[in-house]
């Protein structure tokens, strides 16, 4: 396992799993406008599950990605937590204006928001507990 350039041991990985759940949600909130039919049907199937499994268990993708290619724990760390923090930042985006700032704090611990921080917090140290099993087996 080398260490290879930020691009490909960073970039690689991050732009990799907030690709999938960027263009999987925007063909999943596309396909509503569509007329009903099989195409639609197919769209909002396939991309729907996508969001979602892209958004809480792409910890499970992303990181391992990186580790192996040589990032550093900083950069498996953004990486585990892009889409997550992202999607919390958007939901707590549009709903801002609706809140104060003390009822936002509030709305950051309602399950939906903070837990799925939470469960990504599991997933990565399962992930990085794998990684460095597997790294260490291969150097034996």
């Amino acid at each position: 396992m080398g260490k290879k350039g930020v691009l490909q041991r960073f970039l690689f990985p991050l732009l990799l799993v907030v690709g999938i759940n960027l263009i999987a949600g925007l063909i999943y909130d596309g396909s509503s406008g569509l007329s009903p039919g099989i195409f639609r049907d197919l769209l909002i199937n396939v991309f729907g599950p996508l969001t979602f499994v892209s958004l809480w268990f792409f910890a499970f993708l992303g990181p391992p990605l990186a580790y192996f290619l040589g990032a550093t724990a900083l950069e498996r760390t953004v990486v585990a937590f892009a889409n997550p923090v992202l999607w919390v930042v958007s939901v707590e985006a549009k709903v801002c204006c609706q809140y104060s700032p003390a009822e936002m704090i509030y709305f950051f611990f309602l399950p939906w928001t903070f837990g799925i921080i939470c469960v990504t917090c599991v997933e990565f140290s399962l992930v990085e507990l794998f990684c460095r099993f597997v790294q260490k087996k291969d150097s034996l």
